[in-house]
C-alpha cells in the first residue's frame, strides 16, 4: 500500500441500538468490500432496504437481487465470530456472483444479479433489528466493476487494508471506486477525522454521507485490521 496511507480508526457498534443510515443507493452489478470484527453469532453488519444484506448466522449469507429465483451467496464457515478482523468481498455481474473471504474465493453463484434502490444501513437490518455488535472498517463499493481474484488478493493484503484511491500492484481499479466509508479515518469534505458534527460518516469517494444514531465520537476506536 502507498506509504502515505494510514488506517487508525474503525467504528464500534453496541448490538443494541447503534446504526448509521445513508440516503438511497442503487446497487446491482459491482463489487462490495468490508472489514468486520465480531464475537456475536447473529447480526447484520450492512443492508440496503430490507432486500439486500450481509447476514451472519452460523454461516455468512449475502443476499442481492437476482435475475430469476432469489437466493443467497452462502459461506458455511462458523468461525467468523472469533473476535478477529475479517475481510468480506463480493462481486456481482450479469452471469455470476462471487464471495471472497480473507482474500480467498469461497463461493460462486451462476445466477446473475439485478439491481434495487433503497436506503443503505450499517449496523442493522433495514427493516429493523438484528443489530450488529462489533467493529466495521473500510466499507467500499465499485459500481458496475467486478474486481478479479488478483485485485482481491491485493485488497486483502495479508489482513491490512490498502489505499483504495490509488492503484497498487494487482489492484488497478481505483478509478472505478464509487463509495468509500473509512469509518473514522481520512478528511472528508474538510472535516478532520472522517466525520463531522460528531454524528456523521463521510463518503470519501462519493457524496453519500451517513447519519449516526445512538453513537458519537467515542465509538470511533483505535482498533483496525493489521497484517
Amino acid at each position: 500500500a502507498p506509504s502515505s496511507f494510514s488506517n487508525q480508526k474503525s467504528i464500534a457498534f453496541d448490538g443494541t441500538n447503534d446504526y448509521v443510515v445513508f440516503g438511497n443507493v442503487t446497487w446491482g452489478y459491482g463489487t462490495l468490500s468490508l472489514w468486520f470484527k465480531t464475537d456475536e453469532e447473529e447480526s447484520i453488519p450492512l443492508s440496503i432496504g430490507s432486500g439486500q444484506f450481509v447476514y451472519l448466522a452460523n454461516k455468512i449469507y449475502v443476499n442481492w437481487p437476482k435475475h430469476g429465483p432469489s437466493g443467497y451467496l452462502t459461506y458455511n464457515y462458523r468461525e467468523y465470530d472469533d473476535g478477529a478482523w475479517h475481510h468480506l468481498l463480493c462481486t456481482f455481474d450479469a452471469s455470476a456472483s462471487k464471495m471472497y473471504y480473507d482474500g480467498s474465493l469461497v463461493e460462486t453463484d451462476t445466477v446473475g444479479t439485478s439491481s434495487t434502490t433503497a436506503a443503505l444501513w450499517f449496523g442493522q437490518y433495514g427493516g429493523g433489528g438484528l443489530y450488529f455488535e462489533g467493529n466495521l472498517d473500510e466499507i467500499s463499493w465499485w459500481d458496475d466493476t467486478t474486481l478479479d481474484a488478483e485485485a482481491v488478493t491485493a485488497l486483502y493484503n495479508g489482513g491490512a487494508p490498502i489505499d483504495l484511491s490509488s492503484d497498487s500492484g494487482n489492484y488497478d481499479n481505483s478509478s472505478d471506486l464509487t463509495h468509500w466509508w473509512r469509518m473514522g479515518d481520512g478528511d472528508g469534505d474538510g472535516h478532520t477525522g472522517g466525520y463531522h458534527a460528531a454524528d456523521s460518516i463521510i463518503d470519501q469517494e462519493g457524496s453519500n454521507n451517513g447519519q449516526m444514531s445512538g453513537m458519537g465520537p467515542e465509538d470511533f476506536e483505535a482498533e483496525v485490521p493489521t497484517a
